[in-house]
């Protein structure tokens, strides 16, 4: 208790102990490394209580010039941090990926011609306004009411990506069945990864009659990249 005490009535003793987590911290982030963000982010997150602990203690020692030293060296230093990752976002998903060789890959396009018609099921995927945004392209002919949705994976570990967000978004309803071919498109975003570190994922394509189990239309590998929130 003493020794506990003694710390937080030396005011710069939880100032340096927290510049030193933070600098580590953000070292982290620069260097990319996903180990050193995890591990110390919640010691950051302790060290930044204890130095607003410290700061309290002082407040009521009326060494108010003391704790208002360090509450404005977290909140300066934090608004920063907060600041760099807003431009400078890292989710580390995309840093350890490899895209497989032996698999073969479309890359989704910029522009997709919607007045040529399609005899078969088709499905395209373009660019949107932003890496990580993109439209699909459906060309079907549903024979029952029910809805269409999209599915996707990385793949290489399986993992889904931005599964219930995906699956709404990209969600149309079928109201009637449909005599011949019908185009059907929506816009979804995948929040995995970052920009420039492009993966391979695979996308697949689902039926849901009314009242009835989902069924996979096809399935098409698609280099991708995540939206950089």
């Amino acid at each position: 208790m003493t020794v506990l005490k003694n710390f937080f009535s030396i005011w710069w003793k939880p100032v340096i102990l927290y510049l030193i987590i933070y600098t580590i911290y953000l070292t982290g982030y620069i260097i990319e490394s996903k180990f050193v963000v995890e591990f110390f982010d919640y010691i950051l997150s302790t060290v930044i209580m204890i130095t607003i602990g410290s700061a309290i203690y002082l407040l009521f020692k009326s060494r108010w010039y003391h704790s208002v030293i360090q509450m404005g060296v977290v909140i300066c230093t934090l608004i920063w941090l907060f600041s760099y990752l807003m431009y400078y976002p890292n989710d580390f998903f995309a840093d350890h990926l490899r895209i497989p060789e032996h698999v073969k890959f479309r890359s989704p396009t910029n522009t997709v011609d919607t007045l040529r018609p399609r005899t078969a099921v088709k499905f395209e995927l373009s660019n949107g306004n932003q890496p990580g945004m993109y439209t699909y392209y459906l060309w079907y002919k549903p024979k029952e009411r029910g809805q269409i949705y999209l599915k996707a994976f990385e793949i290489t570990e399986n993992i889904p990506l931005s599964s219930e967000e995906i699956q709404e978004s990209t969600m149309i309803e079928v109201s009637t069945p449909a005599d011949s071919i019908k185009i059907f498109y929506k816009d979804f975003t995948i929040y995995e990864g970052d920009w420039g570190k492009p993966y391979g994922s695979k996308i697949s394509v689902y039926f849901k009659p009314i009242g009835k189990s989902e069924q996979k239309i096809l399935e098409q590998n698609y280099i991708v990249e995540g939206w950089m929130r």
